[in-house]
């Protein structure tokens, strides 16, 4: 009786162990040990994309004229900037982090607002900037000092009180030249810096507070950065005004930073598009030109939002551009009331609000585009 028990047992203890084999046979086979998906991918595991994108734009010229300004006036004093941007607003909503060049002061009224040559607008612009989709505004550029050093502190502290970043200067002489966001858990870097602020000084005690284009500076802070970010973007105030194609300086310049490591390099201040083009296998846009202006001529009120698609991949840890876009955009002016300013579409054929004159210089401007940038994946058009 007890022998047949315990035959019994060793069955079923045999079947049991048969059963296991055949749930787990990787686990106990003699081949090479299972190696489960999530130990080899863990953001499959965590259902996470193993891929992350983001878009960047960039901004070209941001001026402000006198024209703009009385044409931003409201009836009881205030002013309001909305209207310029409305257009563009859903775009630059769009896109992940939007980077623009701010060539005024915000002063303050007491420095009296005003365009030309010695550039000043009302705080309402940066409101206006804000609530269109701006995160960040570069001020070191050749008007960066139109106001003096209280201008160029008051500027940076307005921006700063409005919810955007502020890039191009220093408060501190230990600060760092490189701004740097976060994105998700990734770090971007920017550099920035300009050629010249229009033959004004500051005193020496002083003259560190704005980013000039030094080339050995501008080396040491695209290697910081490499350190510190995951993608180095460099946004410099060079070339020549009014001139369509990149001079010698910008193009060595460019070369120059990125070879040291930048990722990509965006320029302004010529007022009109310079055209894209590859350094290796990095993307360089010489001239945005004017994002919104008073200037005259169809190249000088024609500019665009270039935006890079960037891409991460948390498997191999590399961050690329994968595409690249621009909105073409083109300030009209209102032919009704205080005749504002406001960026529109090049695309507009017949609209009463608009001159013949306008809609034929926009043409013009869309037909410069199209001869002019060369590598954009994709041209959005509203």
């Amino acid at each position: 009786m007890k022998a047949g028990r315990l035959i019994i047992f060793i069955v079923l203890g045999l079947l049991v162990l048969m059963l296991v084999v055949g749930l787990y046979p990787r686990s106990l086979s003699t081949h090479a040990p299972y190696v489960s998906t999530w130990q080899m991918h863990p953001t499959s595991y965590s259902r996470q994309q193993s891929k992350q994108e983001w878009e960047i734009s960039f901004l070209g010229d941001i001026m402000v004229h006198d024209t703009q300004i009385i044409g931003a006036k409201k009836i009881d004093g205030s002013y309001d900037f909305s209207p310029s941007f409305a257009y563009v607003q859903s775009y630059l909503k769009h896109s992940d982090y939007v980077i623009g060049n701010l060539e005024t002061t915000l002063a303050g009224s007491d420095a009296i607002y005003s365009g030309y040559p010695r550039f000043n607008a009302p705080d309402e612009l940066a409101v206006a900037l804000r609530e269109a989709g701006v995160d960040l505004l570069v001020h070191c550029n050749n008007h960066v000092l139109d106001k003096g050093l209280a201008g160029l502190i008051r500027t940076r502290q307005i921006i700063e009180e409005t919810g955007m970043r502020y890039a191009g200067s220093r408060i501190h002489p230990d600060d760092d030249t490189v701004t740097y966001f976060d994105l998700d858990t990734t770090r971007f870097a920017l550099i920035t810096g300009t050629y010249g602020t229009n033959g004004l000084f500051l005193p020496d005690d002083q003259s560190y507070r704005i980013n000039m284009l030094d080339e050995k500076r501008l080396i040491e802070d695209v290697l910081r950065a490499q350190q510190n970010a995951e993608f180095v973007m460099v946004f410099l105030h060079f070339g020549t005004e009014y001139q369509e194609q990149p001079n010698v300086f910008q193009i060595n310049l460019s070369t120059l930073l990125i070879e040291q490591g930048a990722d990509i390099v965006v320029g302004s201040h010529p007022h009109v598009v310079q055209t894209d083009g590859f350094i290796g296998d990095n993307i360089v846009v010489y001239s945005l030109g004017n994002f919104i202006s008073a200037q005259n001529g169809a190249k000088r009120r024609t500019g665009m939002i270039y935006t890079f698609s960037i891409v991460k991949d948390f498997i191999d840890g590399s961050i690329t551009v994968q595409q690249t876009e621009y909105l073409p955009v083109f300030t009209y002016r209102s032919n009704e009331g205080n005749r504002p300013y406001f960026l529109g579409s090049l695309d507009i054929e017949d609209n009463d609000l608009f001159g013949s004159e306008d809609r034929r210089l926009a043409q013009d401007g869309w037909e410069y585009l199209e001869r002019t940038i060369q590598l954009a994946d994709r041209v959005t058009l509203e």
